[in-house]
């Protein structure tokens, strides 16, 4: 930024909180890693919006923004200036249909779209005969196969982020084609390991009806290729009870967008990445209790530093005396 002439030392940080809060970068180990979407979204403005994208445009748009704070241009004219030939611009794109842009796209980024995944050319692992390539939903891109609408429907589909090269960092699993299909049969339902835009998810079918069924997306702690009969039938059962602690209250195991946890009361500890399923109630337990003691720990250090900048309120007969 500072070699190209964009923004200032005072907007530096700024940007990048904005770049982070819109999911174009994330921060991992201490480097900003770019995702998927904020190389979608700059590959789409680089190709629609060249000119407003160009360093140098950017550069000289600070400048004539400093020449409006410094009362040296008057801003009604600057922004009339940049409107008379961004809206025509935006016109012409909003008239292209969404199908064309996205096919666009994915030419543009070719191959290393698929970077992540391992496979030889485009061809749909899972059905044999689609093509993959770029999808878009109201949640945002994905891959695709280009039979999801064929007869029989192919609905694989893979997150952007485990496409990615940089997936380590972005994904919550890597891609692993073997782990899909059937895990195991209990006497009601039939669990299947399936793979989405949203990434792993085990499908658990009635086996006398195979219309029913419930979606359960596999947590980052477990690996879809470790997952058993006993590790689905237990996500399936979550909220699970896992006993009672020291002082009787009950310790559950249950899972969010971060991950497998466990609680007891008011206190949630995340299971770690090399604690496996089943989870004995032992270990909860221990987790809960190294928790707890980071809180203690934590709480001291809070309320003194909550004392020495809270200002003292004043005694009520003095501020009484005061008011006469």
């Amino acid at each position: 930024l500072e070699e190209e002439g964009i923004g200032r030392p005072s907007t530096y940080a700024p940007i990048i909180q904005v770049l982070m809060s819109r999911s174009y970068i994330v921060r991992s180990s201490g480097r900003l890693i770019p995702t998927p979407r904020g190389h979608l979204v700059t590959t789409f403005l680089k190709h629609y919006f060249e000119e407003y994208v160009d360093y140098k445009y950017t550069s000289g748009m600070e400048e004539r923004l400093d020449e409006v704070s410094n009362n040296q241009l008057d801003w009604t004219f600057l922004l009339g200036d940049f409107w008379q030939e961004f809206e025509p611009t935006v016109s012409d794109v909003l008239k292209i249909r969404n199908r064309d842009i996205i096919d666009k796209l994915d030419g543009i980024l070719g191959e290393p779209l698929l970077a992540g995944l391992g496979v030889e050319g485009r061809r749909c692992p899972a059905c044999g005969t689609g093509e993959l390539g770029l999808k878009l939903s109201r949640y945002g891109g994905f891959v695709g196969c280009s039979n999801y609408a064929g007869d029989p429907p192919c609905n694989f589909g893979v997150p952007l982020d485990m496409c990615s090269p940089n997936r380590k960092a972005l994904a919550k699993h890597e891609f692993d084609l073997a782990s899909l299909g059937l895990i195991g049969k209990d006497e009601a339902r039939s669990f299947y390991m399936k793979l989405g835009p949203f990434g792993y998810y085990i499908r658990a079918e009635a086996n006398e009806d195979a219309a029913r069924f419930d979606n359960l997306s596999l947590p980052k702690n477990i690996d879809p290729g470790a997952v058993d009969l006993e590790t689905a039938q237990i996500l399936a059962s979550l909220p699970r009870a896992l006993g009672a602690g020291p002082d009787g209250r009950e310790v559950f195991l249950d899972t969010n967008s971060w991950g497998m946890f466990v609680q007891c009361g008011e206190t949630r500890a995340r299971l770690p990445m090399e604690l496996t399923l089943p989870v004995p109630l032992a270990d909860a337990l221990a987790l809960l209790e190294e928790k707890g003691r980071k809180v203690v720990k934590a709480k001291p250090g809070a309320k003194g530093r909550a004392a020495a900048t809270k200002p003292k309120a004043k005694p009520k007969a003095k501020a009484a005396r005061a008011k006469k």
